[in-house]
C-alpha cells in the first residue's frame, strides 16, 4: 500500500509541474503576442521615420528650388520616388514581423500539454505554425533590409540631384 501511494505523490508532484510548465507555454503565448505589436510599432517608427523624414526634407528642398528658372525640378523629384518606395517597404516589413510574432504565438498555443516531461510537446500543427513563422521573419527581414537599401539609393539620387544644380 505504501508503494502505491509513492506512486500517486510522484504522480501529483509531476502534474503539478507539468501544470506549471502549461502556464508558463501560456504566459510565452501571450508575451509573443504582445511582442508582434510591440515589433510592428517599432519597425514602424525607425523605417518610416528615416524615409518619411527624407521624403519631407526633399519636399522641402525641391520647394525652395522651385522659384529658379533653371532648376529641372523633374531631377530634383527622382529621389523623392525612392523614399516612398521605403516607406511602402519599411510597411511590408512591419506587417511581415507582425505577421512573424502570431505564427510565433499560435504555434506556442497550439502545442501539446503533456503530463510527463518535457511537459510541452510539438505537434504537426504548432510545427507549421513555427514554420510558417520562420517564412514570414525572412519577408520581414528582406522587406526592412530592402527599406533600408531604398533609403541608400534616394541618399545617392539626392547627392546626384544636387550635383547637377552644380
Amino acid at each position: 500500500m505504501t508503494e502505491h501511494t509513492d506512486d500517486e505523490r510522484r504522480l501529483e508532484r509531476e502534474h503539478a509541474i507539468a501544470d506549471r510548465m502549461h502556464d508558463r507555454e501560456f504566459e510565452f503565448s501571450q508575451s509573443a503576442a504582445q511582442a508582434a505589436l510591440s515589433n510592428a510599432n517599432f519597425a514602424l517608427r525607425t523605417l518610416i521615420l528615416i524615409n518619411g523624414g527624407a521624403a519631407v526634407a526633399m519636399l522641402a528642398f525641391i520647394s525652395s528650388l522651385a522659384t529658379r528658372p533653371t532648376v529641372n525640378l523633374a531631377t530634383m523629384t527622382a529621389p523623392l520616388v525612392w523614399f516612398v518606395w521605403g516607406i511602402v517597404s519599411a510597411g511590408f516589413s512591419v506587417c511581415f514581423a507582425y505577421f512573424t510574432n502570431y505564427c510565433i504565438a499560435t504555434s506556442s498555443s497550439m502545442k501539446d500539454r503533456i503530463w510527463q516531461h518535457p511537459w510541452v510537446s510539438e505537434n504537426s500543427k504548432s510545427e507549421r505554425w513555427r514554420k510558417t513563422a520562420v517564412w514570414w521573419q525572412y519577408l520581414a527581414v528582406i522587406a526592412a533590409l530592402l527599406s533600408l537599401g531604398l533609403f541608400i539609393k534616394g541618399m545617392l539620387e539626392v547627392r546626384e540631384a544636387i550635383t547637377l544644380l552644380g
